[in-house]
């Protein structure tokens, strides 16, 4: 297994991935072409020695301001001055093919040692429950990340707006979001094998 960089010759395979496990649309064209180049995101995509990708997980970074309002996260406003260099877990799948097998793990622990390559060292993540079932918070909580809070009918307006599926909801999406935050140093699992 190898983590690098995602391309621009990987965004169709990336997109059928997201499609089938988060929901048709939610990865749009234009917006990972342009993820790709901007210095501050990170779209690390996990693939075998073949190139075919397993799964991705897409990171980014700024001060806490801009993503406080970027996220709609002013409720945390209380988790870190405006200034904060923050790093985001936004977006990690994995494709059925190959979950149950630590990739989600891997992408993980990738994008915290990226993120701390930037001396980023408040992180968050979002992840989506519906019902009580927290996507990727047992993954979360295994490398240190704790929630703080949620935030009910995070992804509405955005399912809405780009008519993306949600696989739980449909559109619109009425998912909740969990924020969770690094308490401490990350927790890196060594016995992950690439």
């Amino acid at each position: 297994m190898i983590i690098s960089d995602a391309s621009p010759y990987d965004v169709d395979r990336l997109i059928a991935i997201a499609d089938a496990e988060l929901g048709k649309g939610y990865l749009q064209r234009e917006s990972f072409l342009h993820s790709v180049s901007l210095p501050n995101h990170l779209l690390r995509v996990a693939k075998f020695r073949n190139g075919e990708p397993a799964g991705f997980c897409f990171s980014f970074h700024d001060n806490w301001r801009i993503i406080k309002e970027k996220l709609q996260l002013q409720r945390f406003h209380h988790l870190a001055q405006d200034e904060t260099s923050t790093g985001v877990l936004k977006t990690v799948a994995v494709s059925a093919l190959y979950q149950r097998k630590s990739i989600g793990s891997l992408l993980i622990q990738d994008a915290l040692q990226e993120l701390q390559k930037r001396d980023i060292n408040f992180i968050i993540g979002i992840a989506w429950k519906n019902g009580e079932q927290v996507n990727i918070g047992g993954i979360f909580r295994r490398h240190n990340l704790h929630p703080v809070g949620e935030i009910a009918n995070y992804w509405t307006e955005e399912s809405l707006s780009e008519q993306s599926d949600c696989i739980e909801c449909g559109i619109p999406c009425y998912c909740t979001a969990v924020i969770y935050k690094l308490i401490g140093k990350p927790k890196y699992d060594n016995t992950i094998r690439r």
